[in-house]
């Protein structure tokens, strides 16, 4: 111990040798097998081989599986059960002795797998779901072909159909699906959707979209047109494609609809729930009114028959649907879909697995049957079931595995099971481009480049093996330089194919030198001299930035020269002002520009806007060295214009030649001062011993302009133009005095000062002095230290100096500046916001009490301390609903928003949007068409000036007048089926004016549509143009009105604006206000809808308006009897089935 009984500590190094088995050995002389995991059930641990590398094994007895003996063939006789691992492929330790189902071992977190060493494929990682956020605000119908069918509202139905299947009607759109499970061509089933808006039908067939207008077809293959930029097909649709997903996005903004598709079979149909068209919607989506139990009724056999039979659409041809399974095959079949309960047992009790395990099967067989691969025809139901569960429980699992229906990679990719970022790392894109918020994705199945690859031509590489794309149009290798032609920064590939374009070039830069204050060589090499300057002269003027000298009070002698640099740029002002006894410097620290002294005669000048030096020495010498591309005909001064053009130096701003005098006057010279050309026809003994040094220069610069130039000084300026020339060449020519003995050392304006050490914008520009003695920088306050002593740039102010060790508070950042890097902590949340906010404690310390949003008064004002956000509006914007700042607000309808100055056109009317309000234009809109829709057997209309259907009360299969002006009407006639509830087909009765009998057509007969009996062969009759399309005719009378027919139940009127307001019937009176339209004959206002259509019977005395609907309180056979013949009597009564 020592004296102060403290303990002493020695330390020695000892040598010492030991040896460790290898893994999987043990034993003094490492030859006892050990197996891991341990045998069980008697398995015995043995040498697998001889071969040092090869591990021991458990050798099972009979009935015994796996790498410890831990699986026994009875406990896997039952298919839903498997072992369950703590491994994430089956392997490690066991978490249950016993086999489980799928559901028992994968609950909660645990991240182990279920499934069986002997069987890969059944090997079933366990992943925890991944909850998604729910979208209150959208509902979504979706059909998995080939029968099965979520409403908006959430009830899954079987359907039995192979036709068309009206699946989502609305008063804007109908669309019809048809299944194509045709496993001759593909291996999943197809749906076909038939899109019928308007005059016009899309069809939607796999990749391609068929377009017809009634006269022409468009056909568009989406999948090669289609790209992250949707492509427009039409006036109503737009189309993207996902490759990633494999999925296509349609969208129909007039109808506020979206629909998806895949190669799985699946159509999902999406509307906002603040459609006009919820709880309104019909067929079999349900009516998307938010209750899910009224859907049920869509299932049963009665109400889905009265379904197709309203919606149905005769012109759609049938699709290809499974075949069943014959007796040799159902085992195989069953085994391949047994995955379903399995595989996908967390979900049986969302979704029914009993409907998907007969379709799975069908699939199966049908792929069979037709040579295709069974196990894509079933991969592609377990997809669809998964879409399905997906809808039912709002999560995401994982189910594809490396074994199970695994996705087929590129060489260098691997299969990912749950991919949740849609931006891979990518050659060409910086790093952290793929954490943007909008990169998360819904999870899906795909393939990937392994972790820290990135994507290059379509395969993985080192992100070091990226390569960088020249403006050229070649590529560079890491490592490799490249300048950008019209640009001065030389660019580096580096890491991820991108450019490095910090390092300066040479090349770029060009020079003005005023020697002595009367010798000046331009930028672009105009050499000429000045006596007597005086004044305030503009040297350089660029992009805002003014270089003046001044030397009104210049005195000279053989070791310095006293004048004045200001450097201004807009309204601040830097200057340096040479004297005999050094300088003094008045701002030298902006965030324009830097004065700082370099050595004992130098001070140098940097200019960050024009990427420019000055060198300005005690001795007379001020050296300009400038970005030329910045430079290029926009310079300005007695340098000159830097337009590579020596002899148009002496221009006016107008681009006029000027007199040289007259040029150094208008650039602040004063009258005394005089333009001259130099004389360099002199002998003179130093410029002419500067041959010496041609050798050395000749490739850099015009030597001869450069004798020109030291001929232009006496020899007692000699001092100056050495510096020149030492500066321009690089060289050490010695002073042609006593004072050659003080010229020390080089200095460095990149190197050699504490503001420019690591600006890696610097071109070193390199002088001959005393200063700083090496191994030392000059600092901001004159003194030399090492470069670690020089302290910190402050990160968002130049102006700002932080000295080593001191401390200083940026934002809500403690920090302190430790050699030259500043170390910063968060001591506040900081507040970063984007453009156009400013942060809620600025606003506070402003005193700034409320802030404007774009809410409707009173709430347009909020005050700033109740606000909750941490950002918000600057001064002059408005804070909109979802935190945006703008100077005038959107406008807001229908939850959907306008931009301010949009124009918004609903029907017949236009308004636009001024700072969040709506101003209505006077004038009707170009294409103002009023339409009236009549659909369905149980009889509904849509008003002119409505948007929502109303069921249409009928009394006795009279005729109604649903339009009428002047003396032109529509009547239209439901034809009667034998009962008060259903109608069979429509009749329109289309009366013109001056005509003595209508124009006739009946759904039932489109083709031959008659005027008093006799059919009309013309397209053209009178006033009458008539068009008979596949699914329809329309009859147009006069550009005033037309009326479509429709093989289904459904006539569409459509109103011309010439009759805007002048219309009567049961379709109302086309004044944009749909309050009005229930109006009686007379005029008058009707209470009710049915009190209208009584009032517009066209002839009572055909029918009985007021008969109350058939009812039998007794079914006898005898009253069966004679409803049945009242009901099929129409056959042989109606004219609609004369013909016939």
């Amino acid at each position: 111990t020592t004296t102060d009984n403290k303990n002493c500590t020695y330390m020695r190094k000892e040598d010492k040798n030991s040896t460790a088995c290898c893994s999987g050995w043990a034993g003094e002389d490492c030859t006892d097998p050990v197996c891991n995991p341990a045998c069980k059930n008697g398995g015995v641990c043995e040498e697998r081989s001889q071969k040092n590398n090869d591990p021991p094994y458990c050798n099972c007895p009979p009935n015994f599986s796996g790498a410890g003996c831990e699986e026994s063939a009875t406990g896997l006789q039952d298919a839903s059960k498997k072992y369950c691992y703590k491994g994430s492929q089956c392997n490690g330790e066991l978490a249950s002795e016993n086999t489980t189902t799928v559901g028992d071992c994968c609950t909660g977190n645990f991240k182990g797998s279920w499934g069986s060493q002997s069987s890969v494929s059944t090997c079933f990682p366990c992943k925890p779901d991944v909850p998604l956020d729910s979208n209150n605000e959208l509902a979504t119908c979706a059909f998995f072909a080939p029968d099965t069918v979520r409403t908006f509202d959430g009830y899954n139905l079987k359907l039995n159909a192979s036709c068309s299947i009206p699946i989502l009607f609305t008063s804007c759109v109908q669309i019809h699906i048809v299944s194509q499970c045709d496993f001759k061509h593909r291996c999943s089933c197809q749906v076909d959707v038939y899109i019928f808006i308007q005059s016009v039908t899309y069809i939607l067939s796999g990749a391609q979209v068929t377009r017809y207008d009634g006269v022409t077809y468009d056909k568009v293959n989406v999948v090669e047109t289609a790209s992250e930029t949707a492509v427009h097909i039409g006036a109503e649709l737009t189309a993207k494609h996902s490759k990633e997903r494999n999925n296509t996005y349609f969208t129909l903004d007039s109808c506020g609809l979206k629909i998806r598709t895949d190669v799985y079979g699946m159509v999902a149909f999406t509307l906002s729930s603040s459609s006009e068209y919820s709880g309104s919607t019909g067929a079999f989506c349900g009516n998307n009114n938010g209750n899910i139990n009224d859907d049920a009724s869509l299932g049963t056999e009665k109400v889905a028959a009265k379904v197709n039979s309203e919606m149905m659409s005769k012109g759609i041809p049938c699709g290809v649907n499974l075949v069943k399974c014959t007796a040799e095959n159902e085992a195989a079949a069953a085994d391949a879909c047994r995955p379903l309960s399995t595989n996908f047992q967390r979900c049986n009790g969302n979704v029914s697995v009993t409907d998907y395990i007969k379709k799975c099967q069908d699939s199966y067989c049908t792929a069979l049957k037709n040579g295709n691969s069974t196990e894509t025809a079933t991969c592609n139901i377990f997809a669809q079931y998964h879409s399905q569960c997906f809808l039912a429980m709002g999560v995401m699992f994982s189910w594809r595995t490396e074994s199970l229906c695994p996705l087929k990679c590129p060489a260098t990719q691997v299969f990912n099971s749950f991919i949740t970022n849609r931006c891979p790392l990518t050659c060409g894109s910086r790093p952290h481009n793929s954490t943007r918020d909008d990169c998360n994705t819904e999870p899906y199945a795909g393939c990937t480049c392994p972790d820290g690859l990135a994507i290059y031509n379509n395969t993985c590489v080192e992100t070091s093996q990226c390569q960088c794309l020249g403006s050229d149009g070649k590529m560079y290798n890491n490592g490799e330089e490249y300048q950008i032609p019209g640009k001065c920064n030389l660019c580096t590939c580096e890491e991820f194919g991108l450019w490095n374009c910090n390092k300066p070039s040479k090349t770029c830069f060009t020079s003005c030198a005023i020697l002595n204050l009367n010798v000046v060589t331009t930028f672009d090499g105009r050499l000429y001299k000045v006596d007597n300057l005086c004044g305030d002269v503009v040297l350089m003027k660029a992009l805002n930035t003014t270089v003046t000298l001044n030397t009104e009070n210049s005195q000279s002698n053989a070791s310095s020269i006293t004048f004045t640099i200001t450097i201004t740029y807009g309204s601040t002002s830097s200057k340096l002002t040479m004297l005999k006894t050094g300088a003094t410097v008045e701002k030298g620290r902006t965030i324009y520009s830097r004065i700082k002294q370099l050595s004992d005669n130098y001070y140098v000048i940097q200019l960050k806007k024009i990427d420019s030096q000055i060198l300005v020495s005690r001795q007379g010498l001020i050296y300009i060295h400038a970005n030329k591309i910045i430079l290029k005909d926009k310079a300005d001064g007695i340098c000159g214009n830097a337009d590579g053009n020596r002899d148009n130096e002496f221009t006016s701003p107008l681009n006029a030649e000027m007199l040289p005098g007259d040029f150094l006057h208008s650039q602040g010279a004063c009258e005394k001062a005089n333009f001259g050309e130099p004389t360099t026809s002199v002998i003179d003994s130093f410029c002419d011993g500067l041959a010496k040094y041609q050798k050395d220069v000749a490739t850099l610069n015009d030597f001869d302009n450069t004798m020109r130039i030291c001929k232009a000084n006496t020899d007692s300026d000699k001092i100056a133009f050495i510096q020149f020339v030492n500066i321009v060449f690089e060289l050490s020519i010695d002073y042609p005095s006593n004072d050659k003995d003080a010229l020390e050392r080089e200095y460095d304006t990149c190197q050699d000062t504490c503001d420019s050490i690591g600006d890696k914008n610097c071109v070193p520009l390199k002088v001959l002095d005393t200063g700083c003695p090496s191994g030392t920088v000059r600092t901001s306050t004159n003194t030399c230290e090492e470069p670690d002593r020089c302290g910190c740039s402050h990160p968002t102010d130049d102006s700002v100096h932080i000295n080593d060790t001191q401390r200083i508070l940026i934002d809500c950042s403690q920090c302190v500046c430790k050699v030259r890097d500043l170390v910063c902590h968060t001591v506040c949340d900081k507040v970063v916001c984007p453009l156009n906010h400013t942060s809620k404690i600025a606003k506070i310390q402003k005193g700034d009490n409320v802030i404007r949003t774009c809410n409707a008064p009173p709430n347009d004002v909020i005050n700033v301390n109740d606000s909750s956000l941490l950002c918000l509006c600057a001064d002059g914007f408005k804070q909109t609903k979802n935190g945006a700042c703008v100077k005038n607000c959107p406008c807001e309808e229908n939850k959907i928003l306008y931009k301010d100055g949009a124009v918004v056109t609903k029907g017949c009317h236009s308004k636009q949007c001024r700072d969040g309000r709506f101003y209505n234009f006077a004038q009707l809109t170009d294409d103002c068409t009023g339409i009236c829709e009549i659909i369905g057997g149980l009889i509904q209309i849509k008003q002119i000036d409505s948007r929502v259907f109303e069921t249409l009360p009928l009394f006795g299969w009279c005729g109604v007048r649903v339009l009428e002006f002047d003396d032109n009407k529509v009547v239209f006639v439901p034809v009667d089926c034998g009962n008060q509830n259903t109608s069979c087909g429509y009749i329109a009765n289309i009366y013109v004016k001056d005509m003595a009998h209508p124009v006739v057509v009946s759904s039932a007969d489109l083709d031959n549509p008659t005027i008093n009996g006799i059919k009309i062969n013309k397209r053209i009759y009178g006033d009458i143009e008539i068009a008979n399309r596949a699914l329809y005719i329309s009859v147009g009378v006069s550009n005033k009105f037309i009326v479509y027919l429709y093989r289904a139940f459904r006539i569409r009127i459509e109103v011309s604006a010439t009759l805007y307001g002048a219309t009567q019937g049961l379709c109302g009176n086309f004044n944009g206000d749909p309050s009005d339209d229930k109006s009686l004959s007379t005029g008058m206002q009707a209470p009710t809808l049915a009190a209208s259509a009584k009032s517009y019977v066209e002839d009572i005395s055909s029918c009985n308006p007021f008969q109350a609907p058939l009812s039998f309180p007794v079914f006898s056979d005898a009253v069966r009897l004679a409803w049945a013949q009242k009901a099929c009597n129409v056959i042989n009564t109606h004219h609609a089935f004369e013909d016939c």
